[in-house]
């Protein structure tokens, strides 16, 4: 989805929603409306809907009352005191007073009472409504079932270790929340601007392009700007994940998460808010969470099949031996399985392990868009990736200079001249080894992937690969492809040699990758002998040379046919074609790149493809998280439902079953960040 996309659909939060189960109903019903796209984030609660109605929050209050009586439909989240703490601990002290002091049915009512109030009214409201079985009537059947048979210890105790689990459980997803949603804290509430000769301070979206703002040592840079007037140093680390600061000074750029740390600096705004690096990529993060993978889709699918099968064999259980006549504690066993079969503890971890990897990737400068995106990232079968400013610093150097009837600097002159407009590596580096003024060119022709076309006074100068020149009549009298090669009318005038410098920690990249088992390819413009040689030197297992863009995606396609899932690793500017097409698309050097950040599934925010091995590392760790969290959470439920058939399991092993295993799944998938 393109950030655009995500700007313009709506999000409430539903506030004080707590049952995981309880939000893919909403998301369910909500999908049925006809408001286009809509996802629930199941850990912050929110939900986004692609095209909702005029009084689409009203019917959403209405759908949401339907399913969970008491959460209210917000546009922003507010924080509301919980008053659950304090009613465990007088349901608590009602026990032990029942227990250690005054033994009686009344003081176990009352406490039972205190601990149960919002979930009889929850269980009553939804039995009116036909939701049958929901978390609350369940465990209201449960120990009213407990009383039933005068084992009042046991209702309250169940109970009260039930609202214990919800309470740890709330703790644990507000700490989660908290934490996660710091990455999100980056954005400063106002700004110094420098307006009608005086400063002023305003909020970030009220500064337009050109606008001057002043930043103190300390402060956080709200928008992508350059430097006016000051020279500093400025910490990077929350988009990067970079900790070594970078020193700025005059004209050069500032991003918006940027710290500065040593001397005030006036800045230049260059992006609206709405459209810097730092709202781009907040906005890419929130919208991870609503990204579903298909574990995420198939737990979902699971959950709906799961929660009805348990509650029927729960009353078969009861039932019919009781109606057979034969003894035993078979309702007992009955309100055991009842408890067990709310889906919380697989609706919850799921969505949290991605959310908690995707957050610990940020923190790194690695930014994933989804669950989808990060569960291909662990499963990878090889990496495909481009050479020029990705493997190589793309950063070329004029190193000879070959000229036919004119003088070398008039050749680099003519050469700069004509690719002064392009924004090529090769045409910058052209432009840079030129000192002084350029040709003006009457026409100008750019023919993608080849050179370039020029005409002036009535001359036609041509400027690209040996190929190029050849096609249009042009006899080459160098037999070297990789050259930039020029030519006047029919005259070859002579050819330039560029070299690039490979990334120091390009090498180190294939190393871990070879490892881990995964295949590398790498695809270049540039000349097969380059490229192979390259390959060899850093490891790469196969090299593609002499490349078209459009080749780029027929080599990617063809390889992927052998191995799948597979990454293309690119610059994010030129490569847009095959990282739209790719299983996973990764761009480097993202900081500022709007490319990059649009077309690609996985950005490293700086020029540092190391860091992909530790964004395997991580999707791997959360999907092993994820998939401990669902054997740890079915195994302990298919455990206890056994012993419950045989009358081996008490209320508080269902308990445990139902709210314990969720507390600790939760907790696990938290390592994932921490």
């Amino acid at each position: 989805m393109t950030i655009s996309a995500i700007y313009s659909m709506k999000t409430w939060h539903l506030q004080n929603l707590n049952c995981a189960s309880c939000a893919a109903k909403i998301e369910e019903r909500v999908r049925g409306l006809d408001v286009g796209e809509v996802s629930l984030n199941a850990v912050s609660m929110d939900i986004r809907i692609e095209n909702p109605t005029k009084d689409m929050e009203k019917t959403l209050q209405q759908i949401v009352d339907e399913i969970e009586p008491g959460v209210k439909v917000l546009e922003e989240k507010v924080e509301e005191k919980s008053y659950l703490l304090h009613r465990i601990v007088l349901g608590a002290i009602l026990f032990i007073v029942d227990r250690l002091v005054v033994s009686g049915e009344p003081i176990l009512l009352l406490a039972y009472a205190v601990l149960a109030y919002d979930v009889l009214y929850k269980s009553v409201v939804n039995l009116f409504r036909g939701q049958l079985l929901d978390e609350n009537f369940l465990m209201a059947v449960a120990t009213i079932g407990a009383l039933a048979l005068r084992d009042f210890p046991e209702a309250v105790a169940v109970m009260l270790f039930y609202q214990i689990g919800e309470y740890l459980q709330e703790r644990a997803l507000n700490s989660s929340r908290k934490s996660i949603e710091a990455l999100l804290e980056l954005r400063p509430d106002e700004v110094s601007v420098r307006r009608d000769s005086q400063w002023i301070k305003l909020a970030p979206e009220e500064l337009v392009l050109g606008d001057l703002i002043r930043v103190l040592p300390g402060e956080r840079v709200a928008l992508d700007t350059v430097v006016y007037e000051g020279e500093s140093s400025v910490d990077t680390s929350a988009i990067t994940g970079e900790s070594r600061p970078v020193a700025v000074s005059y004209k050069e750029p500032v991003y918006g998460g940027s710290i500065n740390l040593d001397s005030p600096l006036d800045l230049v705004v260059k992006k609206k808010y709405s459209d810097s690096t730092l709202a781009r990529i907040l906005a890419l993060v929130q919208d991870a969470g609503f990204k579903k993978a298909p574990v995420e889709r198939f737990i979902t699918r699971f959950s709906k099949v799961y929660t009805p099968v348990v509650v029927a064999v729960a009353l078969g259980l009861g039932l019919i031996p009781t109606l057979m006549g034969l003894e035993g504690d078979w309702i007992r066993r009955a309100l055991v399985f009842l408890v067990i079969s709310c889906p919380c503890g697989f609706v919850i971890s799921v969505p949290l392990s991605f959310y908690a990897g995707i957050g610990k990737a940020s923190s790194q400068g690695i930014l994933i868009k989804g669950g989808t995106d990060l569960e291909s990232l662990s499963k990878l079968k090889g990496l495909v990736f481009d050479k020029t400013g990705t493997l190589t610093m793309g950063q070329f150097e004029l190193q000879e200079v070959y000229a036919d009837g004119i003088s070398q600097r008039e050749l680099v002159k003519i050469a700069a001249s004509l690719e002064s407009r392009s924004t090529h590596p090769l045409a910058r580096s052209i432009v840079a080894a030129h000192d002084g003024p350029v040709y003006q060119f009457d026409k100008y022709r750019e023919v993608r992937g080849k050179g370039i076309e020029g005409f002036r006074r009535d001359q036609r100068y041509l400027i690209g690969s040996k190929a190029f020149l050849e096609e249009e009549g042009i006899k080459v009298s160098s037999s070297a492809s990789s050259l930039i090669h020029i030519s006047r009318d029919q005259d070859y005038l002579g050819y330039l040699e560029l070299g690039d410098k490979l990334r120091d920690d390009s090498k180190e990249l294939m190393q871990g990758l070879e490892k881990l088992g995964l295949k590398k390819f790498m695809l270049s413009g540039d000349k097969k002998e380059t490229t192979e040689a390259i390959a060899s030197e850093i490891g790469i297992d196969r090299a593609y040379g002499e490349l078209l863009p459009e080749d780029k995606v027929k080599i990617y396609e063809e390889i992927r046919e052998t191995y799948e899932p597979l990454a293309f690793v690119g610059d994010g500017i030129n490569d847009a074609p095959v990282l739209a097409r790719s299983d996973l698309g990764i761009a480097m050097g993202g900081l500022g790149s709007d490319a990059a950040l649009e077309a690609a599934d996985m950005v490293l925010m700086e020029d540092s493809p190391i860091k992909i091995l530790k964004g395997i590392e991580i999707s791997r760790k959360t999907l092993k998280h994820l998939w401990q969290n669902i054997v740890f959470i079915f195994g302990v439920k298919l455990v206890v439902l056994v012993l419950g058939a045989f009358g081996l399991a008490t209320m508080w092993m269902a308990v445990f079953a139902d709210v314990g295993v969720t507390v600790l799944a939760i907790l696990n998938s938290l390592r994932i960040y921490r």
